[in-house]
């Protein structure tokens, strides 16, 4: 019975630890997309941090800004990112992908009063997003979501500079509002409130078999990233300077802020900041016994950025961005009275657990785009960055109450990463057709682990063999790494 009690602690642990510590960076990797970040626009600029508010609105998540529009529009936009997928080595077979369908569409409907004017916005999304973490050739951890979902709603500009919008999205049999409401100024000053319910809610799955010494059943973890996402934001501009910003009240209180100035008709400097996070209070539970623990995940991204576009001439721009971003993640776990006991043990044992711990990614990143648009009207922008991502100092314990006294911890292993990214965008108008693609590919440079130090031989060894060279490094990283790469093509056309 002893053995079964620890090997049951272990167990739980690395149950618990594979959910509650690999769910947050597998999750990371298809939401934060730290190179491959933006519209297809946007990507060709190698990830663009600060916000396009004309752009929003044209996918439809600004849509009060879009009462000033005399024509209409429709885009169709078709993405694919293949974030990660490993091919040899302890971890081979773990993988992330991404794929969305999406139609965009606005109707005006012109001045329907005196100083009122009307329109109809209407979407259409599909969403197909995969994760696997695969050891050892045995999946520890599944997640995917498969999802369809329209949104159709109604813009109206009213006098004195006011603008407001509604609409209502269906998501897994239950509607979703959006509500917005603008004022502005002359176009210097502007002042909007938007409530919008957005995120998904899945499941992550650790399928049954896992521990190989004792009974594991499958466990379920449910992450519910809804929220009801309630954003105030101010817009000044008053030459040669501009400020913007929003703030996002809530359990997790989020902003977004920038500023900027032209010192130069043919420079514009630009600085900011933003934070957003993530706070998930759910039950986890197994197979064939039910909830077994209550979950605490809390998820949190901070970034600083600051940049420069240069107009070289009337049909060149450079663009120079650099970001510093923070991805942490916290959990907490408190086992359910006997129930994890009785799903790995097959005994009605209290041992009164709690799993506590943490990771973060720190990650800095240098970007440099080059876009010209021809007397043609074809436009193609060209960009590259280099990002470097390292862990900080973390850590996961196993603590009993019963005990009084921690059963397990285990440190996360140091890994400093090395990437070149490389992004492209083109766009051709055709009357009142414009065809537009991007891709974006990150190459991996290198991958450094920072090894605890080793006793000293107690006999003399030969030296070791010299460090193979960086070039060595990068084809060992590509023979055993692909992904990181995203395809984008959209089609759209005034009317």
């Amino acid at each position: 019975m002893a053995r079964r009690i620890a090997c049951g602690r272990g167990l739980w642990a690395a149950a618990l630890g594979i959910a509650l510590g690999w769910a947050p960076p597998a999750l990371a990797f298809p939401v934060v997309r730290l190179l491959l970040d933006g519209e297809p626009e946007e990507l060709g600029l190698g990830g663009e941090p600060f916000r396009d508010l004309e752009l929003e609105a044209r996918r439809l998540r600004r849509p009060s800004f879009l009462v000033d529009e005399e024509d209409g529009f429709a885009l169709l936009a078709i993405d694919a990112e293949n974030t990660l997928r490993l091919k040899a080595g302890e971890w081979a077979g773990s993988r992330a992908s991404d794929r969305r369908v999406s139609l965009r569409t606005y109707l005006p409907f012109g001045d329907v009063l005196a100083g009122v004017r009307l329109g109809l916005f209407a979407a259409a999304d599909h969403l197909d997003s995969r994760v696997e973490v695969v050891r050892d050739g045995r999946s520890l951890f599944r997640l995917r979501q498969d999802r369809a979902f329209p949104f159709l709603g109604m813009a109206v500009a009213l006098p004195f500079g006011v603008a407001l919008a509604a609409g209502a999205e269906g998501l897994d049999g239950a509607t979703r509002w959006h509500l917005e409401g603008r004022w502005t100024l002359a176009d210097r000053l502007g002042a909007w409130a938007r409530y919008r319910d957005e995120g998904f809610r899945q499941t992550a799955t650790i399928p049954q078999g896992v521990a190989t010494r004792i009974h594991s059943p499958v466990v379920h973890l449910p992450l519910d990233f809804q929220r009801a996402a309630t954003e105030l934001g101010l817009r000044l501009a008053i030459d040669p300077f501009w400020v913007q910003g929003g703030f996002l009240p809530g359990r997790l209180t989020g902003f977004w802020a920038e500023v900027g100035a032209r010192p130069w008709e043919r420079l514009a400097l630009r600085a900011g900041a933003d934070r957003e996070g993530h706070r998930i209070e759910d039950r986890l539970s197994a197979g064939g016994t039910g909830e077994i623990a209550t979950v605490d995940l809390l998820l949190e991204r901070f970034r600083l950025f600051w940049g420069a576009d240069w107009y070289v001439g009337p049909r060149d721009r450079l663009r120079l961005r650099h970001v510093i971003s923070r991805l942490s993640a916290a959990t907490r776990a408190d086992e359910l009275e006997t129930q994890a006991a009785r799903a790995f043990l097959h005994v009605d044992t209290d041992l009164g657990l709690l799993l506590e711990g943490g990771a973060a990614i720190q990650v800095q990143q240098i970007g440099l785009a080059w876009t010209r648009r021809t007397s043609g009207g074809l436009e193609f922008s060209l960009g590259a960055q280099y990002l470097r991502a390292h862990t900080l100092p973390s850590a996961v314990s196993l603590i009993s109450h019963v005990l009084d006294r921690a059963l397990a911890e285990e440190s996360v292993e140091r890994l400093t990463a090395h990437l070149l990214g490389l992004t492209g965008h083109v766009r051709y108008p055709i009357g009142r057709f414009r065809l537009g693609a991007a891709f974006g590919q990150l190459l991996p440079l290198s991958l450094e682990r920072e090894l605890a130090p080793s006793p000293a031989p107690p006999s003399p060894e030969p030296s070791p063999k010299a460090a193979p060279g960086w070039l060595q490094r990068l084809r060992d990283t590509l023979r055993t790494t692909s992904g990181g790469s995203r395809l984008a093509f959209q089609v759209e056309v005034d009317f």
